[in-house]
């Protein structure tokens, strides 16, 4: 192995670490308590190597954030390729978010649950053109409007509505990550109603 291939995989490993360490922070200390100096603590190094890093504490949450959704990523781009009725593609991508949410509770409130101003970017115009987050939205406008053409779903504006389809399903996340057991109602009936009545507000 080269001194170059050497230094490349020795800053990709710190560029994990930094990043496990600030998840961990987030965690439990929650973000807007924790600070870079915070970070280079738990990783035993200067506050100025993270900065060779990451710009600030945002950019790190920003990663993180993006780190977590990759596998959401690449489940949803199944749906993406699929001919299948895109209604029931939108389904499944809502349930898909949902059961990733519930199965990640602490990568969900480091990235949904933490005060946006701790966030680096406001608008899709602002956000990198690899975003995870970018594609993801892409994806399911890709859907609504092959819904709207095969006369499935009432016009619409896409953006708009996938925002509103990831309000509900967010929702629903988040009162059954603080409750999981969630004894008001049927659990998997809160699920399966919330999901249907989304897809309802999309109909003619």
């Amino acid at each position: 192995m080269g001194t170059q291939e050497r230094r490349a995989r020795h800053k990709s490993a710190l560029r994990a670490q930094i990043l496990d360490a600030a998840r961990e922070l987030f965690s439990t200390e929650g973000v807007d308590k924790v600070s870079m100096r915070r970070i280079a603590e738990r990783i035993e190094y200067s506050p100025k190597t993270l900065y060779l890093y990451f710009k600030d504490k945002r950019e790190i949450l920003y990663h993180l954030r993006e780190e977590s959704f990759r596998k959401l990523d690449q489940q949803t781009m199944v749906l993406e390729q699929s001919e299948d009725d895109p209604e029931d593609l939108i389904r499944r991508g809502l349930r898909l978010y949902v059961e990733f949410g519930l199965a990640n509770p602490h990568d969900y409130r480091i990235a949904f649950l933490s005060d946006a101003r701790d966030y680096p970017y406001r608008t899709h115009e602002e956000l990198p053109p690899d975003s995870v987050s970018l594609s993801m939205h892409r994806r399911f406008g890709a859907l609504l409007r092959k819904g709207v053409e095969r006369g499935l779903f009432r016009e619409m504006d896409p953006l708009l509505t996938t925002h509103v389809l990831w309000a509900g399903v967010h929702g629903l996340t988040v009162a059954l990550i603080f409750d999981p057991e969630f004894h008001w109602v049927d659990k998997a009936r809160f699920i399966d109603e919330t999901i249907e009545a989304l897809i309802r507000s999309l109909k003619k």
